[in-house]
């Protein structure tokens, strides 16, 4: 019962009131996923791999990096209500990022072929892809934006105000990352704001 009711909830947030969904398209969006649990450290898709499946989380935390110069990059981190998965995955290709769970973690897995299927039979369907990668596009101009035109104290505000629960559940070396700063030049950040 209770995820149908997650099941309800997610498509009345794509779809909302452009789009009515009926009990026969919540009936087929039920048939898609599963419920599946990751321990803390587990690697979703890493970079160079293929994984055909999405993930909504329920419960706990993932992070998205991929290497340059040896050094990881954190490009986004996901928290409950909030999907996780490879773009390049759901066009078919292989992973441009490594996905790792920073906490144990409960999750609906839809596998995205038959998502796709789903998308192409039912126009409604269709509607909720295009308002998952709406979202996700403006998630993308506000991070560019934050990172390209914001200094480092800036940065770290801006999360201060947009994601206080960052600073409780991710490790100060991942905030940096994410933050595009050193965890020296982070801590120091830090400081000032306490002092």
């Amino acid at each position: 019962m209770q995820q149908r009711l997650e099941i309800e909830n997610l498509l009345g947030r794509y779809l909302g009131e452009q789009v009515s969904f009926t009990p026969i398209l919540l009936e087929k969006f039920m048939e898609l996923y599963e419920e599946i649990g990751f321990k803390k450290g587990s690697i979703l898709v890493a970079e160079g791999e293929y994984h055909g499946y999405i993930y909504f989380i329920l419960k706990g935390c993932a992070r998205s990096y991929h290497k340059t110069a040896g050094r990881e990059a954190i490009n986004w981190f996901a928290l409950e209500q909030e999907w996780v998965g490879s773009l390049y995955n759901f066009q078919g290709r292989v992973s441009k990022e490594t996905i790792e769970f920073l906490e144990d973690s409960q999750c609906l897995r839809f596998n995205t072929e038959k998502l796709k299927q789903l998308q192409a039979d039912e126009k409604e369907a269709a509607h909720f892809q295009i308002q998952l990668m709406e979202e996700y596009i403006v998630y993308l101009e506000q991070r560019i934006g934050v990172l390209a035109h914001r200094e480092g104290m800036e940065r770290y505000l801006h999360l201060l105000e947009t994601k206080p629960e960052y600073l409780q559940r991710i490790s100060v070396t991942h905030l940096a990352s994410y933050l595009g700063l050193s965890r020296e030049t982070l801590s120091r950040l830090r400081k000032k704001i306490t002092a």
